[in-house]
């Protein structure tokens, strides 16, 4: 009888051992896939920043071209950013506009005294 009572306790040990894999095996996979998520996003994310870039870099060359002075191509580029951030549906809201905002006055900058 010792013997059977043995064996009952390694076969619900083993049972409680492969329900525990299960449940790490479906974390991990649960894990994974938010992972792979979170790097399609993140390199949408950097898509759209750098049209974003170019499409500054683009309005401060023509303001520049205009003959603007810098400090009102920078303000120009920065009101039409932020009007622009302002106006986005909530379901594309920033989550940090304000690092965006802050690009944008950088690479206003940038542009404006590129080489012409």
């Amino acid at each position: 009888m010792n013997a059977y009572a043995v064996f009952l306790c390694s076969v619900e040990r083993h049972q409680r051992s492969v329900a525990e894999f299960r449940r790490v095996r479906d974390s991990h996979e649960a894990l994974h896939t938010l992972l792979s998520e979170l790097a399609a996003n993140r390199e949408s994310a950097a898509a759209g920043r750098l049209e974003i870039r170019i499409a500054v870099r683009a309005y401060v060359h023509r303001l520049r071209d205009e003959e603007h002075s810098p400090e009102v191509a920078v303000r120009m580029a920065k009101r039409t950013c932020h009007a622009i951030v302002l106006e986005m549906p909530a379901a594309q809201a920033l989550r940090n506009a304000d690092a965006l905002l802050e690009d944008t006055v950088r690479w206003a900058i940038e542009a404006y005294y590129d080489a012409a």
